[in-house]
């Protein structure tokens, strides 16, 4: 798998634990680490770091 597709593999992992989770803090933050892969997924697509 490609760095951009661990990311993004990685950014649902984070939103699956943040629908699971009760504490609206840790929600909040386990979303932003989601937004966050996923924002360095597409930058990394776009500028050529994407391969192997």
């Amino acid at each position: 798998m490609k760095p951009p597709e661990t990311l993004r593999a990685q950014a649902a992992d984070l939103r699956a634990m943040a629908a699971a989770e009760t504490d609206p803090d840790f929600k909040a933050k386990l979303e932003a680490l989601a937004i966050r892969c996923e924002k360095l997924a597409n930058q990394m697509q776009g500028n050529g770091h994407a391969k192997d």
